[in-house]
């Protein structure tokens, strides 16, 4: 595959800010996915253009040769549309109506909302929380154009795209925090006071379960239907919130440590089948930047 206008828009931003970070900022990408555009056009033209240099990047002398020649070329290419162009592209406008869970309202869908009012101002959000269970009955009523939620049924009337793995968390005050790494097991959190959502959530049943398999007693003090609640809580306490990473937020005086593998659960985006009108199909691509941005956000946390 050849490289594409898009790939080489990239990799001159990258290479005018001098770091990708600061790059996939200013495309509104997230960083992966100018990393993984960058690699693209390195292997569809059988050379490296960027090296590491510290905390940012350096040309190689073919990516200076290739600044050198397609910079021009794209200013051209560029002014050229602007001159053609006669009339402005179509305002999107619409409401979308997003059910929701709570961690992900305060983080995904947050995050989307801030992209669109930069993109498309004539978008609006209307998210509602719910729990897993009403979500997808919410958007086969017709009550929600968007459902934001875990390990989905698939049915042929919903579209179910897959975003990510979301691993379980644990937020522990810095003061109790003995564990080494970014890993935490539910062995080295049994001696820790536990706060944890009630037993009606399908996220404490996944918590319990892991902790039967593994024959763990965790000593559970404290639990609320607020995810924020309960990371508050274990701070003042000197405890752990055990919590979705996407909800791991607000977090000062405390560390985030991953569970095992095992606590993980698949976080997924459903609409009705069919073909996603302009403006719904806008808010999906911010939700699905927001998931790189979150993903991100998280990796430092874990420093």
């Amino acid at each position: 595959m050849g490289a594409t206008l898009r790939q080489l828009e990239i990799f001159l931003a990258v290479a005018r800010t001098g770091h990708v970070t600061r790059a996939a900022n200013q495309l509104h990408l997230s960083q992966p996915a100018v990393t993984h555009q960058i690699r693209q056009l390195e292997q569809a033209l059988g050379t490296p253009l960027i090296r590491r240099d510290g905390r940012g990047i350096a040309l190689t002398q073919d990516g200076e040769s290739l600044v050198a020649e397609a910079a021009p070329l794209l200013r051209s290419f560029e002014s050229a549309i602007g001159r053609v162009s006669r009339r402005p592209p179509e305002e999107l406008r619409g409401i979308v109506r997003v059910a929701t869970l709570q961690s992900y309202n305060a983080s995904l869908v947050l995050g989307a909302a801030v992209l669109l009012a930069g993109r498309h101002p004539g978008i609006r959000l209307v998210s509602r929380e719910m729990a897993a269970d009403a979500i997808e009955a919410c958007v086969l009523a017709g009550q929600a154009d968007l459902g934001l939620t875990f390990q989905p049924r698939r049915l042929a009337t919903l579209h179910t795209q897959v975003l990510v793995r979301e691993r379980l968390v644990a937020v522990i005050a810095e003061s109790v925090n003995e564990s080494q790494g970014d890993l935490v097991s539910l062995a080295e959190l049994s001696v820790t006071p536990i706060a944890v959502m009630p037993r009606e959530f399908a996220l404490r049943a996944l918590i319990d379960d892991l902790a039967m398999t593994e024959g763990i007693a965790l000593r559970i003090v404290f639990e609320s239907s607020n995810l924020s609640t309960l990371i508050h809580y274990a701070r003042e306490v000197g405890g752990a919130a055990i919590v979705p990473q996407f909800a791991a937020r607000d977090c000062e005086a405390m560390v985030m440590r991953r569970l095992p593998e095992a606590a993980t659960r698949q976080t997924a985006l459903i609409t009705p089948s069919g073909q996603r009108p302009p403006v719904l199909q806008a808010v999906v691509e911010a939700i699905t930047e927001a998931v790189g941005r979150e993903l991100a956000d998280a990796d430092r946390m874990l420093i």
